[in-house]
């Protein structure tokens, strides 16, 4: 069974010590996904009880659970694959699971491949346990999924990851991270569109109409969108026609 042992430099994003080792001699960088092949094709699955040290902090003082792995457990698994979240985009968004803490981890890094925030789902017994925790200064955080077309079409702004990561598939999205948008956070959003749609969860769609007017008063082009489910519950064809409505 290969065994995580340290973190390196990464040749490609040139991050401190971002770049996972592994006994087997395989290596992966947890900031750009650079990888090397180690004795078996490619970066593997390990099994459940295979654990990472050493999770490095990062400038922000953040750090991800110690035990933070590729390999993601049946439940949280299963959880991913109801909104249709595909290992591509697991991988590509760095989603990791810590056994200790029974969490799902979404780190978040900024330009520079330093962890900034990271958020984790809990999957645990504890009824008691928050079903999802935040460290780091994750309102400080500006994701965008799907940029390019960002000034043309505007910005939708949801408010989790895994709603992003969904409507990002089509559109420019960038997740609020919570259901909360001040004056601060719409105002970063300028230099790149004038328009902003609003899409939160149904039970947000009087906040989101708050939100609005609030965006309306920047200079923004703004629009909100009222579903009976979350973005995230819905397919690509049906999150196209409720955007496409707002054309």
């Amino acid at each position: 069974m290969s065994q995580f042992v340290t973190h390196e430099p990464c040749p490609k994003c040139g991050s401190r010590d971002n770049l996972g080792v592994w006994t087997d001699g395989h290596k992966y960088c947890f900031g750009c996904g650079f990888h090397v092949s180690g004795e078996s094709s490619g970066i593997r699955n390990t099994s459940q009880n295979s654990r990472r040290r050493n999770i490095p902090s990062s400038s922000y003082g953040v750090s991800l659970p110690s035990d933070c792995d590729l390999y993601i457990p049946v439940n949280p698994n299963n959880w991913l694959a109801k909104f249709e979240i595909t290992k591509q985009e697991i991988i590509a968004n760095k989603i990791l699971w810590s056994e200790s803490r029974k969490l799902l981890c979404f780190p978040y890094f900024g330009e520079d491949t330093n962890l900034e925030a990271w958020q984790g789902r809990y999957f645990g017994d504890n009824k008691d346990h928050p079903k999802w925790i935040t460290y780091g200064k994750i309102q400080n955080y500006l994701k965008i999924f799907n940029l390019t077309n960002a000034k043309e079409h505007g910005i939708i702004l949801v408010e989790d990851i895994l709603s992003a990561i969904k409507v990002g598939r089509q559109y420019p999205v960038s997740p609020l991270f919570g259901s909360f948008a001040d004056w601060i956070t719409l105002a970063r959003y300028a230099h790149i569109t004038n328009k902003i749609i609003f899409w939160l969860d149904n039970d947000k769609y009087k906040a989101a109409r708050k939100f609005e007017s609030r965006a309306s008063l920047l200079g923004f082009n703004t629009i909100t969108i009222h579903t009976e489910l979350d973005p995230k519950e819905y397919s690509n064809e049906k999150i196209k026609i409720f955007v496409e409505s707002t054309q």
